[in-house]
């Protein structure tokens, strides 16, 4: 998957990939809402979520962020565990 997103950054360029990301993740943001009204709709926020997936790998590849996506993670993660250990 990395070579591919590698491909389309260096095809389309980083600002419009920065872009299509932003467009994605208003997509995901779409259909998730429609479900909260009460939609089912979980084919489509299936393949929002798999857009944004792959633009998100394209994020991390124009600012050199593996590393600090998955240090930040592990982080995030963590944190959410001590929270969730406290609610028991």
């Amino acid at each position: 998957m990395i070579a591919i997103c590698k491909q389309a950054v260096d095809t389309y360029g980083k600002t419009h990939q920065i872009v299509i990301c932003a467009e994605e993740l208003a997509g995901l943001i779409k259909e998730l809402s429609k479900n909260v009204q009460g939609l089912e709709n979980l084919p489509q926020i299936a393949e929002k979520v798999a857009n944004v997936e792959i633009m998100l790998e394209q994020i991390k590849i124009i600012f050199d962020l593996h590393k600090a996506v998955s240090n930040a993670r592990l982080s995030k993660l963590r944190r959410l565990q001590a929270l969730l250990d406290k609610s028991e």
